[in-house]
């Protein structure tokens, strides 16, 4: 059994192991089959709504969550939020 570097608990899977690669199959998984289907509703395949398109732009957002969610936890996901919504502007 290989040794555990201290305070860092075993890593599990391809996120743990490699998180830009996780970071980059998600994001092109998730952006690509939603244009395949768009492509499939062009062709007459499926019947799929013209605005989908704009949905798959959000493929790097969402590998970019899943992949912290699954390294760091809940408790990150929630800290990056509450950067995103909180204003520091200072007023003159």
């Amino acid at each position: 059994m290989p040794a555990v570097a201290q305070g860092h608990p075993p890593s599990r899977g391809l996120i743990h192991h490699n998180p830009v690669v996780a970071y980059f199959l998600i994001a092109y998984a998730f952006s690509w089959l939603l244009g395949g289907v768009l492509i499939a509703g062009y062709h007459g395949l499926v019947m799929a709504p013209t605005w989908l398109h704009y949905v798959s732009a959000f493929g790097p957002m969402v590998a970019a969550i899943v992949v912290t969610a699954a390294r760091d936890g809940r408790a990150v996901l929630t800290e990056l939020w509450q950067r995103v919504i909180r204003a520091d502007v200072g007023l003159r």
